[in-house]
């Protein structure tokens, strides 16, 4: 039962069960991009103090090595940056092309696995909604939980493709032969399927809208982002 004061009290409680079910199977991924930048970055220092231990160091050596480890350090710095996406004590606005390519390259390797292909929109279309921004974190959840409920329910082999538009994101699903025969599609993480219900509740709570058109397409509609929210 609601609490008087509180009247969206279940829809709120429903869709924080929807952001722990994302997040369960999103982290893993990013923890896998956070780890491989800091992975090389361990190689290629262990390789410098190598080469520091030489009797007669090759200066010009050396150089590119510290050239290779500042690159490196970059990239996990950019790497673990990312994980920023999840802070909820701030709700900036980000351009939504990058948001939504972003999510699609986080689910691409777990879809594969499980037959799919997933494609996230051209370059052309970046460009195009350049202007178009949402707020985040509500963004990545309900990205991320659209096209896992989108890859869930394709029972067979599919193509999912994200085509970027003036005030929506559209995916289009088509049967697709590229997976081996026999290749399993249940579940890779071993967390429960993400309804349809489920993705109800979250859109409910943030305000986006989902249309269904023909031949299993759709429509994902972001709300304005709010007014004090500056673009990040």
């Amino acid at each position: 039962m609601n609490h008087p004061l509180l009247p969206d009290a279940d829809t709120r409680w429903r869709a924080d069960a929807v952001r722990h079910q994302v997040l369960r199977r999103a982290l893993p991924a990013q923890r896998h991009d956070v780890l491989g930048p800091l992975s090389a970055l361990r190689m290629g220092l262990a390789l410098f103090k190598r080469r520091l231990q030489a009797d007669a160091p090759d200066a010009g050596a050396l150089g590119q090595r510290l050239a290779d480890l500042e690159q490196q350090v970059t990239e996990a710095v950019a790497a673990v940056a990312v994980l920023r996406c999840w802070d909820d004590g701030r709700h900036p606005a980000q351009p939504v092309g990058p948001l939504l390519r972003a999510c699609a390259e986080l689910l691409r390797t777990g879809a594969s696995l499980r037959g799919h292909r997933l494609d996230g929109p051209r370059d052309t279309e970046l460009d195009a909604a350049a202007a178009a921004v949402v707020a985040v974190p509500d963004a990545h959840y309900v990205v991320l939980a659209w096209l896992m409920a989108a890859i869930d329910g394709a029972a067979e082999p599919t193509q999912l493709t994200l085509s970027l538009q003036a005030d929506h994101v559209a995916l289009r699903m088509q049967p697709s032969d590229a997976a081996p025969a026999g290749l399993p599609l249940g579940l890779v993480s071993g967390t429960p399927p993400l309804s349809p219900q489920a993705l109800g509740w979250l859109l409910a709570d943030t305000g986006w809208t989902l249309r269904h058109g023909d031949g299993g397409a759709q429509q994902l509609h972001w709300p304005a982002p709010p007014a004090a929210a500056s673009v990040a």
